[in-house]
């Protein structure tokens, strides 16, 4: 979704909550179990960072909002009542079983109407996309209260397997060792 001359529109944490109210409220009418990922989920966890939209993995799609497009790995787009765009991903392919139990080890976060992802399993998925935006994010929960790098290479290891494990141990290094010499994350290649 854009704002005026095709900027990005982000949305405040409020308004995001909102939409994840909104989803969680249908989901739970019609027996669907989700749980939030993605920047939303990033922002629970501690991150500044803003988001365009709210993200879910699901075991199902709930129906009653208006539908924008199908996601190409599983699941949908769709459009709350006030137009904040929502993912809802329901995996059936190669990463199903990682998203899988996410959803199910996911916990309702205090205040709020909707449960989150466990931190280990966002940075599984995130390391899993390895897009850019996705390895800052896990730079970003790196010494976090809530976040266990070994635990995250456990859910890693276990849905990727032994070699990306390594990778992860050998990304997590690299992180601490830029840090402790001062340099900054984002000139990573």
């Amino acid at each position: 979704m854009t704002g005026p001359r095709g900027r990005l529109k982000l949305f405040s944490p409020e308004r995001l909550d909102q939409a994840a109210r909104e989803v969680q409220a249908l989901a739970d009418r019609q027996g669907i179990h989700l749980a939030l990922i993605g920047g939303f989920a990033m922002q629970w966890y501690g991150s500044d960072r803003f988001t365009k939209d709210v993200d879910f993995v699901a075991d199902g799609l709930p129906r009653g909002l208006k539908p924008v497009r199908p996601v190409t790995f599983g699941g949908h787009i769709f459009l709350t009542s006030d137009g904040v765009t929502v993912d809802v991903i329901v995996r059936r392919d190669q990463e199903a079983a990682l998203y899988r139990e996410a959803l199910d080890c996911a916990r309702k976060m205090r205040g709020t109407a909707y449960r989150l992802v466990r931190p280990e399993h966002l940075v599984a998925m995130k390391f899993g996309a390895r897009r850019g935006r996705d390895l800052d994010d896990i730079a970003g929960l790196l010494g976090r209260r809530r976040f266990s790098a070994k635990r995250a290479r456990a859910v890693i290891s276990r849905h990727y397997g032994w070699y990306v494990a390594r990778e992860f141990d050998n990304f997590i290094a690299e992180i601490r060792w830029r840090r402790r010499a001062g340099i900054s994350e984002g000139g990573r290649g």
